[in-house]
Order: C-alpha cells, then sequence, then structure tokens
C-alpha cells in the first residue's frame, strides 16, 4: 500500500484515481491516516489538489511489526510525507510524536481533536449503589484491560468497597479470548465472577445506556494513546474519568478538568486513584460536571468539523 504507484496495490490505485476523475474535480484529498500516504504524490499530481493527512495511532501498529520492517516503514513514510500539504493530529501529544518521526516541519502540522456527537448524551447519575467502574473500550491488554481487574481485585479486597462493580465493553477479538478467561477465573477464585460484567453491544444506544450505569470510567492504555475518545464520551455523559499519566491522556484531562490523572500506571496507583473519587462522591460529580460542559465546548462534532474545514480552505487558498 505505501508503495503506491511501485507497489503490488499500483492497479487498484489506478482505478481509484480514474473513478475520482469521474466524480466532481476534488478541492482537497483528505487521507484518513498515515499508513494511506502511498496514494498521496500521485493522487496530488493527477487532480493538482492538495492533500491533507490525519495522523493517529499510526506508531501503535508500525511499531508492533518485526525492527527491520519497522524501520524500513518509518523510512518509507518520511519519503512520502513530502506530498502532504497539511497533517492534522488528533492531540498536541501527538503532533509532537509524529513531527519527529516523520521529520514534519511545524508549518505543516496542526491538531484538531477528535469529535463526538452530543444528541443524546444526558448527565449520568454517577451509580454509588452499588458503585460501578466502567471499562470502554476494545477488551485487551495493551488497552489496560488486565490492570484495571487487577486495581478492582484491589479495591473488591477491602470492606468498603465488597459491593463494587466492574462492568466493560468495546468489543474482543478471538486473540484476546484467552487473556479473558484468565481474568474470569482470578475473579472466579475470589468469588466475584459475577461482579465483572461484560456487555456485547457497543453501538452509540448501548454505549449511551452504559454510561449512564457508571459511577468512574477509566482505560489504563498500557503505554498511554493518541488520544482516547471514549475519554470524551465518557466527560460527555458527566461521568469523570480515572487515567494514567501518559499519551495524550494528561492534555484531555487537563484541558477539561474531566478527571484526574496518576502515575506510575501501576494496578497500585490506579487502585488509589479510583479509590479516592468513590470516596469522594461530591468531587466526583463536580468533575463530571466540568468535564461534561467542557467537552460540548470543546469537542462537539459540529465545533470539530468547522476547525477541519478551515484548514481545507487555508490549504486552497494556498
Amino acid at each position: 500500500m505505501l508503495a503506491g504507484e511501485q507497489g503490488r496495490q499500483a492497479e487498484e490505485l489506478n482505478r481509484l484515481a480514474d473513478w475520482l476523475g469521474t466524480q466532481a474535480r476534488p478541492d482537497v484529498v483528505h487521507l484518513s491516516n498515515a499508513l494511506l500516504l502511498g496514494l498521496a504524490e500521485p493522487l496530488k499530481r493527477r487532480f493538482g489538489a492538495p492533500i491533507v493527512c490525519s495522523l493517529q495511532d499510526e506508531d501503535t501498529w508500525i511499531d508492533a511489526m518485526a525492527p527491520a520492517a519497522t524501520a524500513r516503514l518509518w523510512q518509507v513514510l518520511i519519503g512520502k510525507s513530502a506530498a502532504v500539504d497539511r497533517f492534522v493530529a488528533v492531540s498536541r501529544y501527538y503532533a509532537e510524536v509524529m513531527q519527529e518521526r516523520l521529520r514534519i516541519p511545524p508549518a505543516r502540522m496542526q491538531v484538531v481533536p477528535a469529535g463526538i456527537d452530543m444528541e443524546g448524551h444526558t448527565a449520568a447519575p454517577l451509580a454509588t449503589d452499588p458503585p460501578v467502574i466502567g471499562y470502554l473500550s476494545r477488551l485487551a491488554e495493551a488497552e489496560g484491560f488486565g490492570l484495571l481487574v487487577e486495581a478492582f481485585m484491589r479495591l473488591k479486597a477491602k470492606p468498603p468497597w465488597r459491593a463494587l462493580k466492574l462492568r466493560a465493553t468495546g468489543g474482543q477479538t478471538a486473540d484476546n479470548a484467552a487473556f479473558i478467561r484468565k481474568h474470569q477465573r482470578a475473579l472466579a477464585a475470589c468469588g466475584w465472577a459475577s461482579d465483572l460484567e461484560l456487555l456485547p453491544a457497543f453501538d452509540k444506544p448501548a454505549r449511551l445506556k452504559f454510561l449512564q450505569s457508571l459511577s468512574i470510567l477509566s482505560v489504563p492504555a498500557l503505554k498511554g494513546e493518541a488520544f482516547g475518545t471514549y475519554l470524551i464520551e465518557a466527560m460527555a455523559s458527566g461521568v469523570p474519568v480515572v487515567q494514567p499519566r501518559l499519551g495524550a491522556f494528561p492534555e484531555i484531562v487537563e484541558s477539561t478538568g474531566g478527571g484526574i490523572l496518576y502515575a506510575p500506571n501501576t494496578a497500585d496507583a490506579l487502585a488509589a486513584a479510583l479509590e479516592s473519587l468513590l470516596r469522594d462522591p461530591a468531587q466526583a460529580r463536580a468533575l463530571g460536571q466540568r468535564g461534561q460542559e467542557s467537552v460540548r465546548a470543546t469537542y462537539d462534532l459540529r465545533l470539530v468539523a468547522e476547525r477541519l474545514a478551515e484548514i481545507y480552505r487555508q490549504c486552497t487558498r494556498a
């Protein structure tokens, strides 16, 4: 894919360009991620349109490959990025990461966070009887699900939190099945099997219902992330978040005031951070309200779309 016209998918690239030529001539071509940069130069040459490219978590996929492939891919991306007029990263944190990795000049990098549709988001009651910790992401080790289960078990061992529940959704793959069963067995050994609820549905109506049932949300991704839309969704429903001081999490939490941060990213530190909010429902409500107000003012999909449209206008004027 990245090889573009020199790659095995060159024929498909030409078919795409031919099809675009039958449509309204594009004013801007926007690539959804840097792994599509093999399209940039051919489409720019064909249509004379500026190229915009979004950036979010490409490093996660590339760095997971064998070292030789990883080094080669970054070099290819550096070369292909020359055809891009404007990169759009989802956070300041990730903009800095990719400026260094792709050697992108600051003038060609802008930040536009992911936005959400606010329709349907209302303030959650923040359950206290029993309190419920929520997790909204892929049920995988890298996303911190196992770490959250460990922190949950530490809390459950304390008399004040014997009724505590953990509710999780976001989907899983076959590769994660053994990992999930391991943690279910650990909970069952303590007599807490029924206190973990895994919800299979995670479309928007299901997510809205899920968020209304929570006291706190935490997705303690082991290495942080470029953004974390689940944080914005939680705060849009007035649910405070507890996140490790990694990746873009500090940027989001500190800018919204909708949660707390902890370090290091260990089960003990996470349990302590969660407990601090469980013991102080008034603070949890205040954080939830502050987060909801901030998300409405900053991350509403319409506002984000307008920021992106302004980048298109800047590119076409240039």
